[in-house]
C-alpha cells in the first residue's frame, strides 16, 4: 500500500496552529490575572497553561457549593474539567505544582487540625466494634441464656461511630 492517499500530519498541525487564539488572560479578575501573569513569567510558560490550572483550582474550591438549574427538573453542579497538553519538558509539572500548592498546604493543615477528632473517632470505633463482637459471640454461644439479646447487637451496629 502506498501513502499517496494520506495527508502529511505535520502540515495539518501547522495549519491548526495558525487558528489558535491566545488565552484571554485579561478577562480574569484582578488578583487572579496578576498571579497568572507573574507565575507564567516566573516559570517561563504560556499564560494559558497557568490560567487553565488556575481555573481548575478555582473550580475545585467551589465544587459542591453551587448548582445551575438547566431546566425546571434538571440541576448540575458547577464543575470545570480542563486538560493541559504540551510537549515533554514544557514545564507542565512545575506549573501544576505552583498552582496547586495552596490546596496541598491547606489539606495538610486541615488534617493536622482534625487529627485529635479523627483519633477519638477511631478509638470509639474500636470500642464499639469490640462491644459488638462480644455481643455476637455471646449470642452465638449461649443463645437464649446470653446476657444480651438481638436488640443489643442491632443497637451497637447502629451507633454513629461504628
Amino acid at each position: 500500500m502506498g501513502s499517496a492517499n494520506f495527508a502529511i500530519f505535520t502540515t495539518l498541525v501547522q495549519k491548526q496552529k495558525k487558528q489558535l487564539i491566545p488565552f484571554p488572560v485579561d478577562c480574569l479578575p484582578g488578583e487572579i490575572r496578576t498571579y497568572t501573569k507573574a507565575a507564567a513569567e516566573s516559570l517561563q510558560v504560556p499564560v494559558g497553561m497557568i490560567a487553565s490550572f488556575v481555573l481548575s483550582v478555582l473550580s475545585l474550591s467551589i465544587q459542591g457549593k453551587f448548582e445551575i438549574q438547566v431546566k425546571q427538573d434538571w440541576t448540575e453542579t458547577v464543575n470545570l474539567y480542563l486538560l493541559v497538553i504540551a510537549r515533554p519538558s514544557e514545564r507542565k509539572s512545575p506549573a501544576l505544582k505552583e498552582v496547586t500548592s495552596p490546596i496541598f498546604n491547606y489539606t495538610e493543615k486541615e488534617n493536622e487540625r482534625r487529627r485529635p477528632k479523627i483519633q477519638k473517632y477511631e478509638m470509639e470505633k474500636k470500642i464499639l466494634t469490640g462491644r459488638l463482637k462480644t455481643i455476637q459471640e455471646s449470642l452465638s454461644k449461649q443463645g437464649e441464656k446470653s446476657q444480651y439479646d438481638i436488640q443489643d447487637a442491632l443497637d451497637c451496629q447502629c451507633c454513629p461511630a461504628n
